[in-house]
């Protein structure tokens, strides 16, 4: 199923329209590679970093699991050659390869890479340009787009064919770092359509587009017992307090993923939860269902986040809130209480589209237990 953008506005629109029409992986994975430097904190990027994360994404789909990228892709080549030059273990990790390939001094590396540099950086704009473009002959295109996307104030970026180079607009920057949960889940959709269209006989692809992380939800654990400890909350799955004697009859804490792990592939605090280990054991994979559990969701959230700004040591567990809504930074810096109703649709507006897409997605419906 091909999935849509789950927010409503221009630039939705024009990230959607990017990437409506492919044939090959490269204007995806050049997308991919851009707003993961983006959420670095880059805005001036060169061709050869956008490369090398174009490599470093597709890197253990590619040779884990043998995935095919289509007959004519040049990037699985691309990654199949550096994997064979350089013995290199497609369990390596992405941020050491990224640092590998960017040190690296290989003349085929290099010319193999620029070969992603002659059409990809300017296609991407098309849509931008649709009009200018009517008519062209192909080999003027790349100068139109070059030339206009300098004098375009709305662009997603400018590309310098000189210094080899794009340089993201500050709005657009600004606009994928607010949006980047829901951006970041869009893009995990749009992979795995890509992938399942050019592996229809391959099972599981949601879990073969990265590699296991090691997940370490111990700072989740110590945040959820303070909030337990000072709060009593309970159990948004079956409404019963958070308290020893339930631990006892229904298993010690357990730290759940809300949206389940294998779609957001994070532990970032705003998707996790508190539970019981039985009932955690019983959810597994699936999505909660979303009436009564997302208005209870929200509310356990902030709770959470209102104790977190009370107490100076429990502001650090917190920071990751500030991903979905930089705006609540100066919450956790005063300790200043955010009104409840703006939090709640805060929440919402981060979980409800991952919700969508993770359904659409094909991710099971888990039912609540009979006493919920």
């Amino acid at each position: 199923m091909s999935m849509v953008f789950p927010l409503n506005d221009e630039k939705s629109n024009r990230l959607e329209q990017m990437i409506e029409y492919l044939t090959t992986s490269y204007k995806l994975y050049w997308l991919y590679g851009i707003l993961i430097e983006i959420e670095r904190g880059k805005q001036e990027i060169t061709f050869r970093e956008i490369v090398t994360r174009m490599v470093t994404c597709c890197w253990y789909s590619l040779l884990k699991f043998k995935l095919h990228l289509g007959a004519v892709d040049k990037l699985y080549n691309l990654v199949v050659f550096i994997a064979n030059r350089f013995n290199l273990s497609s369990d390596m990790p992405e941020e050491e390869l990224y640092d590998f390939l960017q040190g690296l001094n290989d003349l085929d590396v290099d010319r193999r890479m620029t070969e992603f540099y002659k059409y990809v950086p300017y296609r991407l704009l098309q849509p931008f340009f649709s009009g200018e473009l009517y008519c062209q002959q192909d080999y003027k295109k790349n100068g139109i787009i070059e030339a206009c996307a300098i004098r375009s104030g709305e662009v997603f970026y400018k590309v310098y064919t000189a210094d080899r180079k794009i340089l993201v607009s500050p709005d657009w920057a600004s606009y994928i770092v607010r949006n980047q949960a829901i951006i970041n889940g869009w893009m995990h959709s749009k992979l795995i359509n890509f992938l399942q269209r050019k592996n229809p006989s391959v099972p599981g692809i949601p879990l073969k587009i990265a590699a296991p992380r090691e997940r370490d939800l111990s700072p989740a654990r110590k945040f959820w017992s303070a909030v337990i400890e000072l709060e009593q909350p309970v159990d948004i799955y079956t409404g019963y307090e958070l308290n020893k004697e339930n631990f006892s009859q229904f298993g010690n804490l357990s730290i759940d993923h809300f949206i389940p792990w294998s779609f957001v592939l994070h532990d970032q605090m705003w998707n996790l939860i508190p539970t019981f280990r039985n009932i955690n054991s019983t959810k597994n994979d699936k999505l909660p269902p979303f009436d009564p559990c997302l208005d209870r969701f929200c509310q356990l959230h902030y709770m959470a986040f209102s104790t977190a700004c009370k107490h100076d040591r429990l502001r650090k567990y917190a920071e990751d809130y500030v991903i979905i809504d930089n705006t609540l930074y100066p919450c956790l810096s005063t300790g200043k209480l955010v009104a409840e109703r703006i939090f709640k649709q805060t929440i919402k507006q981060a979980v409800v589209p991952l919700y969508q897409i993770a359904q659409n997605q094909g991710f099971g419906l888990w039912i609540l237990p009979n006493n919920s």
